[in-house]
């Protein structure tokens, strides 16, 4: 038998059975804390844009997650020839 003993950042010992998970004893991810993607904080203009779904142009990585100013993730734009173009809506 194989097992699994880390996946990523995430180690067995971290893992959660199903009692733990219904009875609410466990720990939630945000987004920018499991990815390995540089994080952007969104000024009001560009929140406005990613929100609504807008390409972006300009010096941006090949993939971005996008947070406003509070640290709420806000969306995932990846690189497609000159812009950024929404991957994920968050």
């Amino acid at each position: 038998n194989l097992t699994r003993t880390k996946q990523g950042i995430f180690k067995i010992e971290d893992s959660n059975n199903i009692e733990d998970i219904e009875k609410g004893n466990y720990k939630s991810y945000k987004i920018k804390d499991i990815l390995n993607i540089p994080v952007i904080i969104a000024d009001d203009n560009l929140k406005f844009k990613i929100k609504n779904g807008v390409k972006l142009k300009g010096k941006y990585p090949e993939k971005v997650l996008f947070v406003d100013k509070e640290g709420n993730e806000l969306a995932i734009y990846k690189k497609e020839k000159n812009e950024l173009k929404i991957e994920v809506m968050l």
